[in-house]
């Protein structure tokens, strides 16, 4: 079954694009499970079953006539799927104007769309849309006037989406839109996700948004409350015990991924941060947050 390929169509000046349209999310595909990242805005809605997400630290749970909206830039997982499980993902990307919006109604939806960070609720009115979309997307073949239908059905689903952000209920929230310049978070947030194992990492980054390392170290304080060493960390920490936990991935090439050409180092990392080795990290398989929590209170007691 083909799909519709790359979708353009815009909201007032707010012009999107429709990435990917899967109806049919398999739980049986391992690399699924896997943590991964984007740079588009992933919307998921349960049909069927349950899926759990792990986002960052948190967990979100989303049940039958659900929807989960997961923003660019937030690390997640599908951290457990019920066997009947049925899930409609679209992803879309969102596009500012070069010459920045003219009207206040555009500034409005992008702010709204990219500030609110993850968030879970009822479908409610969005299911009829969500259905009728998911119906579409299991035709075989796509021709003008069905992908303008589509563009029609995702036009209406976002502003409504948009237009009952803040007022929906949140069931679990892993994360907000920090304060500031919204972009420059997301380039910052992209970083993190997509180049944590970079060498040289603070200058790329610096490089990326045009200011001194020093300022850069100044704008994570405000953000995260953590210098970039910190926060990188942070990060690789996280990505080494969700492979850790989750994969068959050898420590290897686990220390390769998060940026660590020797094993020996990465061990050594993870003891020190830990206070575990990577093996008793895997056959424990235990979160961060545990560990971490596990870690203090070990050494308060001492």
């Amino acid at each position: 079954m083909s799909g519709p390929g790359v979708l353009d169509f815009r909201i007032g000046e707010v012009r999107f694009q429709m990435l990917t349209l899967d109806p049919d999310f398999e739980p049986n595909k391992e690399e699924l499970y896997l943590r991964h990242q984007h740079q588009c805005f992933e919307l998921h809605y349960v049909y069927r079953g349950k899926c759990v997400f792990g986002i960052r630290d948190g967990e979100c749970c989303v049940q039958k006539g659900e929807i989960c909206l997961i923003p660019p830039g937030f690390y997640h997982s599908n951290r457990e799927v019920s066997s009947d499980l049925g899930k409609l993902c679209i992803g879309f990307g969102m596009e500012e104007p070069v010459a920045g919006y003219s009207d206040e109604e555009s500034r409005r939806l992008e702010k709204k769309l990219l500030s609110q960070g993850v968030f879970a609720c009822a479908a409610g009115t969005l299911e009829p849309m969500l259905e009728q979309i998911r119906s579409m997307s299991r035709r075989e073949g796509w021709d003008l006037v069905a992908r303008e239908q589509l563009k029609a059905m995702l036009i209406l689903l976002l502003s409504e989406l948009s237009r009952q952000i803040g007022l929906l209920p949140h069931k679990e929230e892993a994360g907000r839109g920090k304060p500031g310049d919204i972009r420059r978070n997301f380039l910052i947030e992209e970083f993190f996700c997509r180049d944590f194992n970079l060498r040289d990492g603070d200058r790329i980054l610096a490089d990326k948004l045009s200011v001194s390392s020093r300022h850069l170290d100044r704008i994570l304080k405000s953000l995260y409350g953590k210098s970039y060493r910190e926060k990188l960390m942070e990060i690789r920490l996280e990505v080494s015990i969700d492979l850790l936990n989750s994969t068959n991935i050898s420590i290897a090439e686990i220390s390769e991924l998060v940026g660590y050409s020797a094993p020996a180092n990465f061990s050594a990392f993870i003891k020190s941060t830990t206070g575990m080795t990577p093996t008793q990290i895997r056959q424990m398989k235990r979160t961060r947050c545990e560990i971490l929590n596990e870690k203090s209170r070990t050494a308060g007691a001492c």
